[in-house]
């Protein structure tokens, strides 16, 4: 990324704009990795944009707990709410 000087060109927050395809993020609120407040304040700027946003926040998870949830469980809820979204936006 060139240093901390190119941080802000990584950052999706920086490409937002209304004409975007809709737009669903998950986040677990106990990621260590990526705070939950980065992705709120992304769906907070995609929707003043006027972007289609939905953030879906997953109690008592980390960076990537619902990715490895979702290859154990019968009905992963992260599949069924991908497969919502899709639906709500096709």
């Amino acid at each position: 990324m060139g240093g901390e000087e190119g941080f802000s060109r990584a950052s999706p927050i920086e490409y937002v704009r209304p004409d975007l395809p809709p737009v669903l993020l998950i986040h677990g609120d106990r990621d260590e990795t990526v705070p939950v407040s980065i992705a709120t304040r992304f769906h907070v700027a995609l929707q003043a944009a006027g972007a289609a946003s939905e953030l879906e926040v997953y109690a008592g998870l980390g960076h990537a707990d619902y990715l490895f949830a979702a290859l154990s469980q019968e009905r992963p809820r992260l599949v069924a709410d991908i497969a919502a979204f899709v639906r709500r936006h096709t």
